[in-house]
């Protein structure tokens, strides 16, 4: 080994490792050790390497190749030298390693993210990530430059979107995309200001929401027909979550007399009478759904009753129970009334029924009654005793008025007219 490394070897081995391969340059640094007899590898012997560099995870050691060492002195400067030179290389390859792991990472984040991905400065797009371009259907080089912007987004929304550069606006905001096609979707775009070194930046997260769009209207929607067909079958719908009112609808005001704002954020027990609370209570609580009947108040305190349908649903995307209300009140009177008319029909019934029966005891009495009055009358003209003729005219006098009672339930019965009817002086 020499006993000082010469100036032309100095100047290689400098060279040696600012080569731009990190790898290469550490590869051709141990090489140019072997110039000294200096190997990367033990030569068969055991023991401690003559060299041995440590540096972030990785490591270079060197033995003697020979047993010709110099002086004392001169092995240890040309050891420092060596150890700086490797150190030097050892600290290139370990960079490089981070630097190759972090754009891997990168890479790798880039590759599976759901969102595009454009980094830009002053508007001025510098980088953008696989997932944006297959959004757009641009390649990358495509999309880097100062006017891509103006092609990527529709022309009504660039107003916005300078305003938000120029005034380093960050958040959430909704635009129209423009592909590469010239086909039209929403974006969802999220901005956040950011740096690369000493220069400020802003990363944009494109999203595509165009199926969220379409679910978003599906579901309104559905929500539309649910109200119509509410609306339709019932008075008024209530909308609650956990018990809490989060909407209602126009009915509600008209048959309870409380206003929308009055009856939202407060608890459905709330309008519910003492009298059915604990049946509606114990429905809410276990969150069934179907139909039952309960008892309300209105604004004026009165009990409201009324049917409920309950159903699961969704209220601007967010899941809800749907309770249909149908006013009882009215069903209820017309009820009463109904019940009214049939007790009337049956007391009409009997009536007739009594009507019947006294028709016919009338006539069968009636017929008593002429044999009675016709035999009195021939016995009141064979007597010859005053006596007997008062008592047979006293039978007379008793079968007229019996038949005079058998006229009245004649006509009671419907069978005969009552005849001339006139005032009486009470």
């Amino acid at each position: 080994m020499p006993e000082a490394l010469t100036d032309s070897w100095l100047l290689r081995a400098i060279a040696a490792v600012g080569l731009d391969d990190p790898e290469q340059a550490l590869v051709q640094t141990v090489a140019l050790c072997a110039d000294l007899g200096l190997v990367s590898a033990d030569p068969g012997r055991q023991g401690e390497p003559w060299l041995k560099v440590v540096h972030g995870g990785r490591s270079v050691s060197l033995w003697v190749a020979s047993d010709e060492v110099g002086s004392q002195a001169s092995t240890d400067a040309t050891r420092a030298s060596l150890t700086s030179l490797c150190r030097a290389a050892l600290a290139r390859v370990v960079e490089g390693d981070k630097h190759r792991q972090t754009r891997e990472r990168m890479n790798m984040l880039s590759s599976v993210s759901f969102e595009g991905l454009l980094i830009h400065i002053d508007g001025v797009i510098i980088d953008a990530n696989q997932r944006m371009c297959e959004m757009l259907g641009y390649e990358l080089n495509e999309l880097l430059g100062p006017d891509v912007v103006s092609q990527i987004v529709a022309p009504e929304d660039l107003p916005e979107i300078m305003n938000r550069v120029t005034n380093r606006i960050e958040g959430e905001y909704v635009v129209t995309g423009v592909r590469k096609d010239g086909s039209r979707f929403p974006a969802e775009l999220l901005s956040k200001e950011g740096r690369i070194g000493e220069q400020n930046v802003r990363v944009v997260a494109v999203r595509d929401i165009t199926e969220r769009e379409r679910t978003d209207a599906l579901l309104r929607e559905s929500e539309a027909r649910l109200r119509e067909l509410t609306d339709a079958a019932f008075d008024f719908t209530i909308f609650s979550r956990d018990g809490i009112i989060v909407a209602v609808t126009d009915g509600f005001e008209r048959v309870t007399g409380f206003k929308p704002e009055h009856a939202v954020g407060r608890s459905l027990l709330e309008f519910i009478a003492p009298s059915s609370l604990p049946q509606t209570k114990r429905i809410v609580s276990e969150q069934r759904f179907g139909s039952y009947e309960t008892v309300a108040l209105d604004v004026h305190g009165e009990p409201l009753p009324a049917e409920v349908v309950v159903v699961a649903s969704t209220l601007d995307g967010r899941p809800v129970r749907a309770a249909g209300i149908r006013d009882l009140r009215v069903a209820r009177q017309l009820e009463a009334e109904r019940r009214a008319l049939e007790q009337q029909v049956e007391r009409a019934q009997r009536l007739d029924s009594l009507g019947v029966l006294a028709g016919g005891i009338a006539h069968d009495f009636n017929n008593l009654l002429a044999g009675v009055l016709g035999n009195a009358e021939l016995l009141r003209e064979r007597v010859a005793d005053t006596g007997d003729r008062e008592c047979a005219e006293a039978i007379v006098t008793a079968a007229q008025r019996a038949a005079g009672l058998t006229r009245q339930m004649l006509a009671y019965a419907g069978q005969r007219d009552l005849g001339r009817r006139e005032p009486v002086d009470i």
